[in-house]
């Protein structure tokens, strides 16, 4: 396939994530009238979710060259647990328009923390993009936190501390999964992470009343678990097609744009209130995000001695980085 050629099956992919990403707040937002904490949430959806992805766990046990992972998975594993639980129990605080604007800082500590494991990413640094980007992203967050209406109340801040922290744990995540795949498989990767981030949210359960699942009408219980197939298994497949066929760059660029949807969706169901100063901020932070995403791109493209591209190698084939910059929902 020609680099310039159109890859409907990749554009038709990253559009699916996209939309997955952007449609499961405003799910679990519906479901916390009927889930009363965010600990039973998870002990359904990833679960569920997980099980979808047993060919590859069975493949991953059957492969001599995937051993590494049972163990490397681990690391992973804990903060993708933590970040999940945060996703989970932020819509009982906050709205998921606002919600989503703050989790996308994601990007930005994935890079920070990329910086300090790996050396090769440390020439960002030099780039003027890379602290365009850091800046508009951090102003962003800052107009939508302060423009948010009765900040000071306790359930709002609790609802973007949240937030933060799981944009925190998700921006570990991926850096941590870049540190130990390696040349593995990232769907046999994900296999055993989604096993290994079950068994968390399994333990986790306790904490909350899971006894309640039981108590759920048939319409609750169907969208707790379409919201996993969506959100988790459904997104994470489309993604990796993406990932394999363009490259890590455009479908992180996409990525950052979920928000939008989100909100703009937020204020039709659940009367959201963003204000036009809000919607700039999250405008502002999204085109940060961007930048950020892109100095990567460009500066790797100027390291490899070539001209910076956006795309794969001819037949979309070429290795990314996979998990760097998204977000698990």
């Amino acid at each position: 396939m020609s680099r310039r050629s159109f890859d409907a099956a990749a554009s038709l992919s990253i559009l699916g994530a996209l939309v997955c990403w952007s449609v499961v707040p405003l799910m679990l937002k519906a479901l916390t009238q009927a889930v009363p904490d965010g600990w039973t949430t998870n002990a359904v959806r990833y679960p569920v979710s997980a099980m979808l992805y047993l060919p590859w766990l069975i493949a991953a046990a059957r492969d001599p060259s995937a051993r590494r992972l049972w163990t490397a998975a681990v690391i992973p594993s804990i903060p993708n647990v933590l970040g999940q639980s945060c996703w989970a129990w932020g819509p009982y605080f906050i709205d998921p328009g606002i919600m989503s604007f703050i989790v996308r800082l994601s990007v930005v500590w994935a890079m920070i923390m990329a910086m300090i494991v790996f050396r090769d990413e440390r020439p960002l640094l030099r780039s003027s993009r890379f602290w365009a980007g850091m800046l508009l992203s951090l102003a962003g967050f800052v107009t939508i936190t302060t423009g948010k209406e009765h900040l000071f109340e306790r359930q709002t801040l609790m609802g973007v501390g949240i937030a933060l922290v799981c944009s925190f744990f998700w921006g570990m995540y991926g850096v941590s999964v870049r540190a130990t795949i390696g040349r593995s498989s990232p769907l046999q990767m994900f296999a055993i992470v989604s096993t290994y981030t079950s068994i968390g949210c399994l333990a986790l359960a306790p904490l909350g009343d899971p006894s309640s699942i039981l108590r759920l009408s048939a319409f609750n219980l169907s969208l707790l678990v379409v919201s996993a197939l969506v959100g988790i298994a459904a997104a994470h497949g489309l993604y990796y097609t993406a990932l394999q066929r363009l490259g890590a760059t455009i479908p992180a660029t996409v990525n950052v744009l979920t928000p939008f949807m989100t909100a703009t969706a937020s204020t039709f169901l659940f009367h959201e209130r963003i204000t036009a100063v809000q919607w700039v901020g999250g405008a502002v932070s999204v085109v940060g995000s961007i930048l950020v995403v892109l100095s990567q791109g460009h500066l790797r493209a100027a390291a490899d001695g070539r001209t910076p591209t956006v795309g794969a190698a001819d037949g979309g084939t070429a290795a990314p980085k996979p998990m760097r910059h998204q977000s698990l929902s």
